[in-house]
């Protein structure tokens, strides 16, 4: 029999996480959660009632602005874009990542290759989304 470890492996990780959720690295984030929550309300009152909001869009350009700018430092603009009715082409790309996954687990990879030759730019930026976020993520931490 093993003797249990002192302290299990989630604790450990948990203190290495836990720097990063303190009151006040987290005030640190504070300004920029505020500018873009502050674009978001704005966006949805001019809206206000005229057109339709799909909430997943909604939910989806807010958080990558956020995780971009605070992994990255770079301003993306997703919430701006999504006002002005403007693909932004990373959220995108973060929405069809995990459409590629589950259809890249059931397609064989022959017939994966053979998808992945339409001539469709929307099918191929689905199929590419992996080589996309590959590419943003390399241009900003290399």
């Amino acid at each position: 029999m093993v003797p249990a470890p002192s302290e299990p492996p989630t604790a450990i990780r948990r203190k290495s996480y836990a720097l990063h959720y303190t009151q006040s690295s987290v005030a640190q984030c504070q300004p920029e959660m505020h500018e873009y929550t502050f674009n978001l309300f704005n966006t949805l009152e001019n809206l206000c009632g005229k057109a339709p909001v799909e909430c997943l869009a909604l939910f989806r350009h807010p958080m990558v602005d956020v995780v971009v700018s605070s992994s990255f430092g770079y301003r993306l603009g997703a919430v701006k874009r999504w006002a002005m009715d403007i693909e932004d082409p990373l959220s995108t790309t973060i929405n069809d990542f995990p459409k590629r996954g589950i259809l890249r687990s059931i397609v064989p990879t022959w017939a994966w290759n053979l998808v992945c030759r339409i001539p469709n730019n929307r099918w191929r930026q689905l199929c590419d989304s992996d080589k996309i976020l590959a590419e943003f993520v390399s241009g900003r931490v290399y």
